[in-house]
This record gives structure tokens, sequence and C-alpha cells, in this order.
């Protein structure tokens, strides 16, 4: 892409992002899984909230063998005046909430375009701690913002996805007469209200994961009934590396 187009979304951005605000309502499709998640975006022009829908979470049909971690939506709160990020994830069985760092994702905006949900979107590429992604986004909507933690684009992301398109997310409705101000605070407020963890301590106890879940499993079971988990059946999506 030629640098001066970029520039000048940039400008746009600058212009008109002040009192930007609204809802996003994402379909949120994963490899493996054969029905959708359903998230939701809040933002203004200094701060976004993401989180999943419990209530798309809860109509599912579930059996006494999934985990426990359905009580609690994943969240991602940032803010780009503090170079704040908070995200809230399970380690199976629990819930952290983890203060991660905003990362400056060094997009290609391509010349490619297309339209979803009536918004004429740009194509862009970055890379997201070691995971490439595809993004639209439109500069309609003058915002930084997108699903979970991809950010730095000049307008509002509508779709993205990673390399191999096992990970695909969809606008499927966005309201910018919303007021969110309260929402996003309300919101802010009960995250903050939990104890946070580092993303160091986050990352140790993400790569014990899967003892945990065995263990866990274990406990359904009578004793020495249950035989581990067969890892060679398993096809883990990964969003990011931590290495």
């Amino acid at each position: 892409m030629e640098k001066p187009f970029f520039i000048y979304l940039l400008y746009i951005v600058n212009i008109f992002c002040y009192g930007q605000q609204g809802q996003v309502n994402y379909k949120v499709e994963y490899e493996g899984y054969q029905e959708p998640y359903y998230f939701n975006l809040f933002f203004d022009s200094n701060q976004s909230f993401y989180e999943s829908n419990l209530d798309s979470l809860e109509t599912r049909n579930r059996n006494q063998f999934e985990l426990p971690i359905y009580d609690e939506p994943k969240q991602v709160y940032i803010n780009y005046n503090r170079e704040e990020l908070i995200f809230r994830e399970p380690v199976p069985i629990e819930f952290y909430s983890v203060k991660d760092s905003l990362i400056n994702i060094e997009w290609e905006i391509t010349n490619n375009k297309r339209r979803i949900g009536g918004f004429e979107c740009f194509q862009a590429f970055g890379e997201f701690r070691g995971i490439s992604y595809e993004a639209w986004f439109t500069t309609s909507i003058p915002v930084n913002y997108g699903p979970w933690k991809i950010t730095g684009l000049p307008g509002l992301i509508l779709k993205l996805n990673n390399e191999d398109k096992r990970f695909t997310v969809t606008a499927y409705n966005v309201n910018t007469t919303f007021k969110v101000e309260e929402k996003i605070r309300m919101k802010k407020e009960k995250l903050m209200n939990k104890s946070t963890i580092s993303l160091e301590e986050y990352i140790k106890l993400y790569k014990s994961k899967d003892r945990k879940i065995e263990v866990y499993l274990e406990s359904l079971f009578p004793r020495g009934v249950f035989q581990g988990v067969d890892k060679s059946q398993s096809n883990p999506l990964i969003l990011e590396k931590f290495d």
C-alpha cells in the first residue's frame, strides 16, 4: 500500500474519532466448534470493552464433562490514553484478570475493498504475538478498535481472521447511536474490582492448563477409571504465542 494513503487515513481518524461511540455485535466462529459464539464491543473515542455474550453460552447443550467456565464472560478492556489493556480469560478451571500491554501492530493496508454490513471496508494484514491476521476495517467509523486484542487500524474492524482462517470474527450489527459511556464505566469498574495477575503469571498458568484439565476430569470419574487426555487427538487453536 502507498504510504500517503495510509497517512491520509490516519488524518481522517484524528479529525473525526472524537465523540465516536457505539456498540458492535460480533459472531465468532472457531474451527472444531459447530456453533458460533457471540461477543459485544462497546467503544467511545478513548476506550473499548469487548466481552462474550453469556446468553449465547447458556443456551448451548452442555453435558457433565464440560469445564465449568460459563459463569463469567471473557473480557478485554482497552484504554488508549492510559496505554492500558486488561483481559479476563479462563485457564481451566478458573477465571483470571490479567494486566497486559497494548501492542503496536505494524499493519499493511492493501487496496482491496469489500462491503460488510453496509460499510465499505479496507483489507489489512498484521502480526500479533507471532500470529498473522487479516482484518477488514471501515473508516466510516474512525476509531482504532476491533475484536479481542486486535486494534490500531484507522477505522473499526468489522471482520477478522487468523492466517489459517480457523478463527473468524464478523460484525453482524453496528449501532453508533448507542450511548455507552456509563455502560463502559460500570463494566470497567466491575473488572477492576477483580484481583489481577501479571501477564507472566498468566503464561505460567496457561502452560500448565493441560494438567489442570486432567485433574478436573479425574474428579468426575471413580478412582482408577479415568485414563487421561489423549493429546494426539487435540488440535488447539492458538491466537497468540507465549514463547
